[in-house]
């Protein structure tokens, strides 16, 4: 009979094992994973980790970014308290984290617009088709991409209607990373033409 009680007590130091290992693998998993969005955020990534042959394929960016972008603002939000420099203000991280979600809104009842904008664009005006996977693809696409973006975000600053739009996203008294959740209800309907055309 003593040895039944051997066995079960080494049968669980077994399974505390194990499940110690599988802690600390889904652990260091999620360090390189939380590696990766750290690096895809500062564009840190080589062509071939982000170049897909088909949508399904592309990883949901903005999701996989939450949680870097939330380490940075927790980590200046414990150092502005520490310091005591006042750049947070509960009132301020509240109205940008608010004005976030709600500039999110379009988004979702617009997205079928935008993509049938696109397609019909591409089937109707489309000048070449580039191969997919190649690095100069890659590097043409970023250089457009951003091209477009920036000016995209001069024309916002220049354009009155475009800055009506725009002008939520410096409205805060305050500059830290919680301002650049302070986004526009009405940005998505001036900025998808810049983030859809390459």
């Amino acid at each position: 009979m003593s040895a039944l009680p051997g066995v079960a007590i080494q049968e669980r130091r077994q399974q505390k094992t194990k499940k110690k290992e599988m802690d600390e693998f889904i652990l260091w998993d999620y360090g390189i994973v939380y590696f990766k969005q750290l690096r895809r955020m500062f564009y840190l990534v080589t062509p071939n980790e982000s170049c897909f042959e088909n949508v399904n394929e592309v990883p949901h960016y903005i999701d996989e970014s939450n949680s870097v972008f939330l380490t940075f603002l927790l980590t200046e939000s414990i150092i502005s308290f520490i310091l005591a420099d006042g750049i947070y203000r509960i009132n301020d991280g509240i109205t940008s984290s608010s004005a976030g979600l709600l500039s999110r809104l379009p988004v979702m009842l617009v997205k079928s617009v935008h993509l049938a904008t696109y397609k019909w664009v591409h089937n109707n005006f489309q000048l070449l088709e580039l191969p997919w996977n190649s690095p100069c693809t890659w590097f043409l696409t970023f250089l457009l991409v951003d091209l477009g973006y920036y000016w995209f975000h001069r024309m916002a600053h220049e354009v009155n209607i475009l800055w009506a739009a725009h002008q939520v996203h410096h409205s805060s008294e305050d500059y830290n990373l919680s301002t650049a959740l302070r986004q526009s209800v009405l940005q998505t309907y001036t900025s998808w033409v810049s983030n859809k055309v390459p």
